[in-house]
C-alpha cells in the first residue's frame, strides 16, 4: 500500500517495487495497492470499504505501508494538496477515525476556498499556504491513521504482520517514530538505505529510478524473516 512509489510512476512494470519483492522472495506473491497521489487516508479507506479477501487468495501474508514526507501534508490536509487533488481524497471523520466520502463532498465550500485563492495573485503577494510548518498534532493525525489502518488489516486478514516502509530519502521525526513505538507500529526505517537524491528519474525528478525500488525489495526479502510479530493495540 502506498502511493506513486508503491505503484511505480515512471518505470515499467518490472521495475516496481513489488515486482522486485515477487521476484526476490519466491514464496510469497506480491499485490500493488499503490497509486497516484494515495496517502495513509487511501489505505484506511480500502481497508475499510474494499473486500481484498475476494482478490488475495493466500491465507497467510503480511502488508506493507509504503511512507514518505509528502505524506504529512496530504493527512492534513495542506492546501497545496487540496489545490492540487481538487479535494478528491478521502475525507477522515476524526471522531470515529472512519473515511467518510471525498474531503470535497464533505468540506465543499472551504475545498471551493482554497482552489479558488490559490491560483490568485493575492496568494503570491500574501505567500499563504496551510500550514506554514508541521506541529506535533499533525505528526499525531497520521500515526493516528495508520495505526488505525493497521487495525483494520489485523481484522480482515486475522494476522498482526502490518508494517511500514520509511522510504529511502525520507527520515521522519523523532515524534513519529516515537509514537509509533508506542502505539505497536513495527518500522522499517529504509531512510538512509541510499542517497535518494542521486537515483531519481531524469525527466521529472520527483519519482525514483528502479535500482530504488530493487534496493527496497531486496532489503525488505531479507528482513522480512527476522522481523518480530508486532502486537495489535
Amino acid at each position: 500500500m502506498g502511493c506513486s512509489y508503491t505503484y511505480g510512476d515512471g518505470v515499467s512494470d518490472h521495475e516496481t517495487l513489488p515486482y522486485y519483492f515477487q521476484k526476490k522472495a519466491l514464496d510469497y506473491q506480491a499485490y500493488n495497492y499503490g497509486f497516484l497521489g494515495h496517502s495513509p487516508l487511501h489505505a484506511l479507506a480500502r481497508l475499510q470499504h474494499s473486500n481484498w479477501k475476494e482478490q488475495i487468495q493466500q491465507g497467510e501474508g503480511f502488508g506493507v505501508f509504503t511512507l514518505i514526507n509528502d505524506h504529512l501534508d496530504r493527512v492534513i490536509p495542506a492546501s497545496r494538496w487540496i489545490e492540487l487533488t481538487k479535494g478528491r481524497f478521502p475525507y477522515l471523520n476524526e471522531s470515529t477515525m472512519q473515511t467518510e466520502g471525498t474531503f470535497d463532498q464533505r468540506r465543499k465550500l472551504y475545498t471551493t476556498f482554497v482552489t479558488s485563492f490559490q491560483s490568485t495573485a493575492l496568494k503570491e503577494v500574501l505567500r499563504w499556504g496551510y500550514p506554514r510548518f508541521h506541529t506535533k498534532e499533525h505528526e499525531e493525525l497520521l500515526v493516528r491513521i495508520i495505526v488505525k489502518a493497521r487495525d483494520e488489516y489485523v481484522s480482515r486478514f486475522k494476522n498482526q504482520n502490518f508494517y511500514v516502509i520509511i522510504f529511502p530519502g525520507n527520515p521522519v521525526s523523532d515524534t513519529i517514530t516515537k509514537l509509533f513505538k508506542e502505539k505497536g507500529i513495527h518500522y522499517l526505517d529504509y531512510s538512509g538505505l541510499l542517497d535518494l537524491k542521486k537515483h531519481m528519474l531524469g525527466f521529472d525528478n520527483a519519482h525514483p529510478k528502479a535500482e530504488v525500488y530493487q534496493a527496497v525489495a531486496h532489503q525488505l526479502a531479507a528482513d522480512l524473516h527476522g522481523l518480530p510479530q508486532p502486537s495489535a493495540k
